[in-house]
């Protein structure tokens, strides 16, 4: 190998995004952005972080940079350790990116040249399938260098230095309009499952890497299972523009390949909701969003002089997918703003759920417990008898009032800016602004309750000061006289000297 080969070759071991560019690029269209990839190289190629949990729109070589070079970088320094596992939502995808891999060290010059000793020779002394890569090296290990899997494929005594977890979560189409759906319940519970598995197939789990790459698809998609349940994961987020709150008043990311006028086009046929997830990395449709977050105040102290009430939602189921049961305190102002105090969301009996609510009484004293018409009837009715303490007030749907209605009847207090919530209550903030595309909308049914019970405290009155002249001042001031214990000079007088003062006491 001649000498610049050699330093190029130092150069491109040590840096992904020119390993990228210069390596493999040769054979492929040069769509590698500086600006955009070359950050998400440095974040991919931290060795100290073990967990990594990448997130970028269609298109914008998601699969490309972070699981198939990062892959074949891997492999080519290190042949003789390397095992690696790309696993997605179904077999055929994970072949797909198996024979990309495979293809470079067929075709690639570059690669052949650079690092000529990890080339197979293509024969039957080295496995090379459409499940499963070897290339060039010294120890015989029962996994190839490269292995594909889908979800639910099992790999008997099998294990991996690196777990690529590339989609494992993806839409299916609708039959009829060829449109991508949420996708279920089962199809995440799937993929959650899967991924929870990933650290017994690790040959060496606390030194050993899993990245995940995946796009949004849901609020309760697999990224927010990440996000709520696994900290440990790094998480790397790229949108197509810069601020995705102020689309489309913001600069393109990758304007390159995808600018404002082309992302624009996507939008309308790709449709607002998929366009949302997939290129904003906000899984809702924000055309239809019922509150906007810029309508939620933060208070950090509560003002005084609220009527408080207690507002339930009483779910009583206890399984992991069951609604929350809720019991929330709501204070209400003179200027009828509502300060949500306090809350209880959680799965609970009905006992446990009485018990809270009787906590949350003892503590703020409200006014009234609402609790709806049916939870009185067929749940929790029965338990609150019990306590008489409790100040139950019935709260009653209108005829006709659904409960998206119920719901949307808090949109003109939220628009007038008459919410305020604390800080760290993000599940209720989660709620309002997701609604009615999240998973959960608990909180805020229970919250739109308030405006059913509540009744709003008025400001003490204030009489306007009478004139001097007015016959009101003139009658007081002879009251004051009348009744006064101080010589009548004196009264008249606006200072009292200290000795006629210690005179009269």
């Amino acid at each position: 190998m001649s000498t610049i080969t050699q330093d190029f070759r130092k150069l491109v071991e040590n840096d992904l995004y020119l390993f990228s560019k210069y390596v493999l690029e040769c054979n492929r269209d040069s769509y590698l952005n500086l600006d955009f990839h070359y950050p998400v190289s440095l974040f991919l190629t931290i060795e100290t972080l073990k967990r990594k949990q990448y997130e970028a729109p269609r298109g914008f070589l998601k699969t490309t940079l972070a699981v198939e070079d990062k892959a074949i970088w891997h492999a080519v320094k290190n042949p003789d350790y390397e095992r690696i596992l790309f696993r997605s939502s179904v077999l055929p995808s994970a072949k797909k990116t198996l024979h990309s891999v495979k293809a470079y060290f067929e075709d690639s010059e570059m690669l052949q040249v650079v690092f000529s000793e990890t080339i197979p020779p293509f024969d039957k002394t080295h496995r090379w399938s459409d499940t499963l890569a070897e290339i060039k090296r010294k120890i015989a290990w029962p996994e190839g260098t490269f292995t594909a899997a889908g979800l639910g494929t099992t790999l008997p005594r099998q294990h991996f230095t690196r777990y690529f977890e590339d989609d494992l979560l993806i839409p299916k189409k609708d039959d009829l309009t060829g449109d991508q759906m949420v996708p279920s319940r089962s199809d995440v519970e799937k993929a959650i499952g899967e991924h929870k598995l990933a650290e017994p197939l690790l040959v060496n789990p606390s030194e050993n890497e899993i990245c995940n790459v995946q796009n949004r698809w849901s609020e309760w998609d697999l990224i927010r299972h990440i996000m709520d349940n696994e900290p440990w994961f790094l998480r790397y987020r790229k949108a197509s523009v810069i601020e995705p709150d102020k689309w489309p008043d913001s600069e393109a990311t990758y304007s390159s390949r995808f600018p404002i006028n082309t992302l624009k086009q996507i939008e309308t046929r790709a449709g607002s909701y998929v366009f949302s997830t997939q290129y904003l990395g906000k899984p809702y449709d924000i055309t239809k969003m019922s509150f906007k977050l810029e309508w939620i105040n933060v208070y950090k102290e509560a003002p005084k002089g609220l009527n408080i009430y207690i507002v339930t939602d009483a779910s009583l189921g206890q399984t992991k997918y069951a609604d929350f049961s809720v019991a929330m305190v709501v204070g209400i102002s003179p200027d009828r703003a509502l300060y949500v105090l306090d809350y209880v969301r959680k799965h609970l009996d009905p006992t446990d759920f009485i018990n809270e609510i009787r906590a949350l009484n003892h503590l703020w004293k409200p006014l009234s417990i609402g609790v709806e018409n049916f939870a009185l009837d067929k749940t929790i009715g029965h338990f609150l008898a019990q306590h008489a303490e409790l100040n139950i007030v019935p709260v009653k749907r209108n005829k006709g009032e659904n409960k998206d209605l119920h719901i949307r009847s808090l949109i003109p207090v939220c628009r007038d800016g008459k919410l305020f919530i604390r800080d760290d209550m993000h599940e209720l903030r989660s709620e309002i602004v997701e609604y009615p595309s999240g998973k959960h909308d608990d909180l805020v049914d229970a919250l739109a309750d308030v405006l059913k019970i509540a009744s709003y405290p008025t400001d003490k009155e204030k009489t306007e000061e009478p004139g001097m002249f007015s016959l009101e001042a003139i009658l007081e001031e002879l009251h004051n006289r009348q009744s006064g214990n101080l010589p009548f000079n004196y009264q008249l007088r606006e200072e009292i000297p200290d000795e006629v003062f210690e005179e009269v006491i």
